[in-house]
């Protein structure tokens, strides 16, 4: 599955078109990553470890959206390298 699959983001039930995130502050978009991060990742791979939860196929693919808005906006990444730990995990899984 691709980033392609996944066009909007979805923040406490609302949806956030690409060009939406193409507009965001650099500070709102950077608190949008980690936000991601923690909530389809981190609080997901431990049950899925665990063997308590099934893996969703969608699993990380906000993240990875956000990521790409983040290059397409031409900002560097090296911000993110904490977060590629988690993106790993997660293909591998």
């Amino acid at each position: 599955m691709t980033v392609d699959y996944i066009t909007d983001l979805i923040l406490r039930g609302d949806s956030y078109k690409r060009e939406d995130s193409m507009k965001l502050d650099l500070v709102c978009l950077r608190s949008l990553f980690g936000e991601r991060i923690y909530h389809t990742i981190e609080v997901e791979i431990y049950p899925i470890l665990l063997g308590r939860k099934k893996m969703q196929p969608t699993i990380g693919l906000q993240t990875e959206l956000i990521l790409d808005v983040w290059k397409d906006r031409g900002f560097h990444n090296d911000d993110f390298q904490w977060s590629k730990k988690y993106m790993e995990l997660v293909a591998k899984i």
